[in-house]
């Protein structure tokens, strides 16, 4: 219990660095708000965050057949622009889904939401999750109307999962 306690200790840790470091990418207001709603995403909801979308069986389905870790700051927003694309075309995202092969992805976090529903529900924060997850999205909209660099990077770090396309999803 200790050991994993540390380990969950060093991952926020690298969470809140590398939040830093997208807080400091580009000096727009959008961009820090972004990375206040990532900050509570990964630490007041941590507990759940951390173990759903950063767990070890979540990253190791990213980089099977791929020889190379995966950027663990584009990982830690993956839901949220997995969520972007579905908003903007719900068949078009379904299809780079299945292209990119995240639906194992897709299966894992979601085998994990369960087992710890239970953090937000005790803690009172089944809302704040779902309200940061709507404000994180409508964020990256408003990053990807005004071709803000944060946002391209994103792309970039999806296209160098194996991405088929060069083009900024619409």
């Amino acid at each position: 219990m200790v050991r994993k306690r540390t380990c969950q200790t060093e991952v926020q840790e690298e969470v809140l660095r590398l939040i830093d470091e997208i807080s400091q990418e580009e000096d727009h207001k959008l961009v820090r708000k972004y990375a206040e709603e990532l900050r509570y995403f990964y630490t007041t909801l941590g507990e759940f965050s951390l173990n759903v979308y950063l767990n070890p069986e979540v990253i190791e389905v990213l980089t099977r057949g791929k020889g190379k870790k995966p950027d663990l700051k584009f990982v830690m927003q993956l839901p949220f622009f997995l969520r972007f694309m579905e908003q903007q075309n719900r068949e078009m995202a379904n299809i780079f889904i299945r292209a990119m092969n995240l639906k194992e992805y897709i299966n894992v976090s979601e085998k994990y939401m369960p087992q710890h529903y239970n953090f937000l529900e005790e803690n009172k924060h089944l809302y704040d999750w779902v309200e940061t997850f709507q404000c994180a999205v409508k964020l990256l909209r408003k990053m990807h109307k005004k071709g803000m660099t944060t946002f391209e990077q994103n792309v970039q770090a999806l296209e160098s999962l194996g991405a088929p396309t060069t083009k900024t999803p619409n």
